[in-house]
């Protein structure tokens, strides 16, 4: 038993309450991100001196590096939430070179509360940050994260941490009991009240999580953590930083994790090599106890994680792809008895979606995402009964993720990508069954990495994924030889931002630490930065002209990605495309034509347009292309293309841009569908990077070789992006790590 001091801090009809990272104006719950509740702190504990900026960024960023602009935005955000609730009063003054001053009259309240201390615990890097949020649809993601390591000193050996998570397991059982009684007798929400308001906890921070999944008692996270090409299974308890390796590392590649209803077993699927001709993965599905042990084999050929029955905790569902018999079905299969069935099947170009599929309460119906003729994804209940398939989305989208029903069967929380998104990230959505209502929940996720939620539907846990990154420059040519000119560019963002020289030396690129992905532009080192756009949404993928007078970017401000032309300094803005899926762009070194990807037939083409947008767009060509870069001379076109020998290998593609014809191929070193070039200033070869492992390098192909070259050295860190200068002398790029973060988004109704 021991006492613990808390410490509040009141001003107006304000109250701060640091302990719990909340500020009340009344007895209303104000929404603030953790970093601008940290900012507000370091004011009010100051209480009318002046802070200046270093001793802000050093408190609240600790050990993290970010641009005194990110500062200002916090204080601007701050500014406008006080004064809006409190009738404009004024409560932070900026003191001109010197920093900020908290202005309202604080009074600091200290009492004791005692508590008991059911155990002691080694110091470990796990997040608990909390973001308290009214309106979901509003929810603001923290980019300063902390890097997670499993410690080396224990209180507990491993049998002793066993035996206890034993014991805290058959706790956690009675309590679900007893938690299930008691909420039989609760009065449901209805579906505008679920997650309206949330309660955001961040459970840990890692760059190697690849799973996640939640166990139905809410007690326990299993994750999987990939690192140096193998990946671990790993089971944690809430509350608790110690984990279990359940399944050591290994070079299979997990597709999904599964608890048992009873929570006494984790469902792993993993995909294994064989030999065949194309080389295809199997997906084998095994089970294991939830504290460890052996694994058992339950079935083969699955390529989804997979869905209990709510009527049979004996009969689980998955998706099942047959791409040599261009089918894609969903299997019943029954543990007890050993058997499968079929019970739908779609044609290949509208397969199920591999990410994950959910039962509802009933057992009645199964929620599926599924491809469609226009290369959209939409979500349809499949009847359990017959096979019968019907969408209850008002609307289709660009991808769908996993979905998992809520208990009450009044709707389906899923991952949805919308190509709307301010950062064009993935969110999180409900979606009312039957009838399709939406609302989104939050944003800023990475849905490919799954969601999972509580038996009760009361928390759903999910990763973010952050970029936490430098820019450097190199002088002379040698890569190697790089300055660092921005400490930070942290970006949430899952799409390409892309950078651009000008030709005076500067360097215009995106980024979304300000919450939305927009453009801004820097001296080369890394003075004077100007954010050339502020719009609520997307603007990504800049390209400066030869002459440097006009930036071209891509942004999705009319809900669609197009493409836009504005002036050097952000002024003029002009739409250039108008068409329903623009993807990534080049300019033609004379200025007068921008060629760009956009999907016609689910294929990717490229098109041509005037740069000043007169006319109609057209297709340039009718071969399948991605990711084109044009070179210095206007003569070829770099892009990666389908094998004109093997239409299944994706090939580095020169195409003539004359002819329009492809002149030459070369390997895809890195057999990714998302490789980015940048050519050299001659024109005689082309750059591009390898991640293996995490470790990113640069290679130059040559035009007149068959055998590309290393052109850095790099031994950490990925690159993000990169841009040979015009004059060819000059390297900039962006190298850090993804991390990852588990949260645990919780439906925080009001009290």
């Amino acid at each position: 038993m021991s006492n613990k001091t808390n410490r509040l801090y009141e001003f107006d009809n304000f109250r701060a309450d640091p302990s719990q990272k909340c500020l009340w104006f009344g007895a209303e719950l104000v929404s603030l991100t953790p970093k601008a509740f940290e900012t507000l702190l370091v004011l009010i504990e100051h209480k009318g001196r002046v802070v200046d900026k270093e001793t802000i960024l050093n408190r609240v960023w600790e050990n993290t590096f970010v641009e005194e602009s990110t500062l200002t935005q916090n204080i601007s955000t701050l500014r406008k939430t006080l004064d809006s609730l409190d009738g404009g009063k004024q409560f932070i003054e900026t003191v001109p070179r010197r920093g900020y001053r908290f202005v309202g009259n604080v009074h600091e309240i200290i009492h004791d509360e005692e508590i008991v201390v059911l155990e002691s615990r080694t110091k470990t890097e796990i997040v608990a940050e909390q973001e308290f949020i009214h309106d979901s649809a509003d929810a603001v993601s923290d980019t300063n994260l902390q890097p997670f390591r499993k410690s080396n000193t224990s209180f507990l050996t491993k049998g002793k941490t066993i035996t206890a998570l034993g014991i805290l397991i058959c706790l956690a059982v009675l309590t679900g009991v007893f938690a299930g009684i008691y909420n039989l007798y609760q009065p449901k929400a209805s579906f505008d009240e679920k997650f309206t308001q949330i309660e955001i906890t961040k459970l840990a921070s890692s760059g190697d999580i690849s799973k996640v999944a939640i166990s139905p008692d809410g007690k326990f996270i299993a994750l999987v953590e990939k690192k140096n090409g193998l990946q671990t299974l790993y089971l944690r308890q809430l509350g608790n930083p110690k984990t279990i390796e359940i399944i050591p590392p290994t070079a299979d590649e997990f597709i999904g994790v599964t608890f048992s209803p009873d929570n006494a077993f984790i469902y792993y699927a993993a995909y294994q090599k064989f030999e065949a001709v194309p080389p295809y993965s199997l997906g084998i599905l095994y089970k294991v106890p939830i504290l460890g042990g052996t694994r058992q084999e339950m079935a083969k050929d699955v390529d989804s994680p997979i869905a209990f029955s709510p009527s049979d905790d004996k009969k689980f569902a998955f998706v099942r792809q047959h791409p040599s018999a261009r089918e894609s079905t969903i299997v019943i299969f029954d543990c007890a008895g050993g058997g499968e069935v079929k019970l739908a099947a779609r044609k290949w170009r509208e397969r199920f979606s591999s990410d994950g599929l959910s039962f509802s309460p009933d057992g009645k119906f199964i929620a599926s995402a599924v491809y469609n003729s226009e290369n959209l994804m939409e979500l349809i209940a499949v009847n359990t009964a017959n096979g019968d398939q019907k969408s209850f989305l008002p609307e289709n989208f660009k991808w769908i993720g996993q979905v998992s029903w809520l208990v009450d069967g009044s709707a389906v929380a899923f991952a949805l990508f919308t190509e709307k998104s301010p950062n064009l990230t993935d969110e999180i959505w409900l979606a009312s069954f039957p009838d399709g209502k939406l609302r989104q929940i939050t944003s800023g996720v990475n849905g490919f990495y799954g969601i999972s939620t509580t038996a009760d539907s009361d928390s759903i846990v999910s990763v973010r994924s952050n970029r936490v990154a430098s820019l450097a420059i190199t002088s002379g040519g040698d890569p190697q030889n790089a300055a660092l000119v921005n400490k930070s560019i942290s970006d949430n963002t899952l799409t390409r931002l892309a950078m651009s020289w000008t030709p005076d030396g500067k360097i215009v690129y995106t980024t979304s630490q300000g919450g939305n992905s927009d453009i801004w532009l820097v001296n080369s080192d890394g003075a004077n930065p100007a954010q050339l756009t502020a719009n609520a949404q997307s603007n990504t993928e800049p390209i400066v002209s030869a002459d440097g007078k006009y930036i071209f970017f891509i942004s999705n401000r009319t809900n669609t990605q197009n493409i836009w032309r504005m002036n050097a300094d952000g002024t003029n803005l002009k739409q250039i495309t108008n068409l329903p899926n623009v993807g990534s762009q080049t300019l033609a070194p004379d200025g007068k034509t921008v060629y760009f990807t956009a999907e016609t037939d689910r294929i990717s083409q490229l098109w041509e347009i005037s740069s000043d947008g007169g006319g109609e767009p057209k297709i340039f060509s009718q071969l399948p292309i991605s990711n084109p870069q044009i070179s210095p001379d206007g003569k070829f076109i770099v892009c990666l293309s389908p094998d004109k020998n093997n239409g299944r290998k994706i090939m580095m593609t020169i195409i003539s841009v004359t002819e329009k014809e492809i002149v030459r191929q070369f390997e895809n070193p890195s057999k990714s569908e998302d490789l980015n070039f940048s050519w050299s200033a001659d024109g005689t070869a082309f750059s591009y990077k390898i991640t293996q492992n995490g470790v990113s390098n640069i290679w130059l192909q040559s035009l007149a070789e068959n055998a590309p070259k290393q052109i850095t050295q790099f031994s950490t860190d990925e690159i993000f992006r990169f841009a040979w200068s015009k004059t060819g002398d000059r390297l900039a790029f962006e190298k850090g790590a993804i991390i990852n973060e588990i949260v645990l988004i919780k439906n925080s109704p009001a009290r």
